[in-house]
């Protein structure tokens, strides 16, 4: 895999879902260049310092860390340079050292995370270090012509979040911080999302990057932060009652339309009636017991220009790239791969989101 270049002197090594490998960032400053997280292991710290060279340009002076998972803090013991990460990402990682002491401990993980268990297959080792420098609120550094700004900040994600910004460019890296708690089953606390997103609202930034997703421009991330917001403020909340649940199962309908057919409301509308006629808006008797209630049909017309949907490059099926912010969830799952968006029945076997 190759270094991408996201502005003159930031560039990046774009992240691989199949094992759970972040995005790797590099700041080129004419005197000390910083990485941004160091990797899930040995073995990707080298393919992206491999990257840097083919680049022509120098390892790393310095890492920082966004936080304290694995996947971004388990090649710590392999890079070039010094390593910074805020005092409660040191304290998390300490307690993993003496966790993976027992090698029970490491065998659980690798059972618990198919993509850990794939990332160090052979018995290779898992190695957990703290960082070489700690801060606890903010540290900034002069790196010659750049300036970057690094400050721990309110997430959903992890207490021991930190975001790296970069005035000069106007890029703020974010790491994995709009994500839910993957340690509390998930939980998104919207009180810390919102004050995370109020944080980002403040910086004067171009680009906005995550770990896991390629780059997104400030109004697309804050767009997308603003449907999550919008959801079930509830949800994770509150106990559900004991008595019944209620399942809500999504039936999706693709109908290929000429553009005339919908070129006026007129014609919309005309062809609404048509669809919706022929869909069953019946209740449907699943046996003496269930009964499936019809509750409401929806049209969506499908624009790759402005969503997160496109055609797989192999069968031509509608899909969507679920590592982007904003999926069509009513599509196939899909992902991009080798630049070509590749629904699930195409994706490569073994890919995350193959089916």
């Amino acid at each position: 895999m190759k270094l991408e270049q996201l502005t003159d002197r930031i560039f990046y090594y774009p992240h691989q879902p199949e094992t759970d490998r972040p995005m790797l960032a590099y700041i080129n400053g004419s005197r000390i260049s910083l990485a941004i997280d160091a990797g899930n292991s040995a073995a990707h710290v080298d393919g992206f310092y491999g990257a840097l060279e083919a680049a022509g340009l120098k390892l790393p002076d310095m890492t920082v860390i966004t936080h304290w998972h694995w996947d971004h803090t388990f090649g710590m013991h392999h890079i070039h340079g010094l390593s910074a990460a805020h005092v409660k990402t040191n304290e998390m990682l300490k307690q993993e050292r003496i966790r993976l002491a027992d090698s029970a401990y490491a065998d659980a993980l690798k059972e618990e995370d198919p993509c850990l268990k794939q990332e160090y297959a052979d018995g290779r080792e898992i190695v957990a270090i703290p960082s070489d420098i700690a801060f606890t609120d903010k540290m900034t550094l002069k790196l010659g012509g750049l300036t970057a700004d690094i400050f721990h900040a309110v997430s959903p994600h992890s207490e021991d979040t930190v975001l790296v910004y970069v005035p000069e460019e106007k890029v703020l890296f974010l790491g994995d911080s709009t994500c839910g708690d993957f340690y509390n089953d998930g939980y998104m606390d919207k009180g810390r999302l919102k004050t995370l997103v109020r944080t980002i609202e403040r910086m004067d930034c171009r680009y906005c990057i995550l770990s896991h997703a390629g780059p997104l421009t400030k109004k697309e991330l804050l767009d997308y932060l603003g449907l999550v917001m919008a959801g079930d403020e509830g949800h994770g909340q509150q106990e559900k009652p004991d008595a019944t649940e209620t399942l809500l199962y999504k039936v999706a309908y693709l109908v290929e339309v000429e553009d005339r057919e919908v070129s006026t409301n007129h014609d919309k509308e005309e062809l609404r009636k048509m669809v919706w006629k022929a869909l069953p808006d019946q209740d449907i008797a699943i046996d003496d017991v269930h009964t499936a209630e019809w509750y409401s049909t929806q049209e969506l017309l499908l624009d790759p220009g402005t969503m997160n949907c496109g055609r797989c490059h192999k069968c031509n099926a509608w899909t969507t790239d679920r590592e982007k912010p904003d999926p069509v969830r009513e599509l196939t799952n899909g992902a991009v791969v080798d630049g070509e968006l590749l629904c699930d029945d195409c994706l490569p076997k073994g890919h995350p989101w193959a089916f």
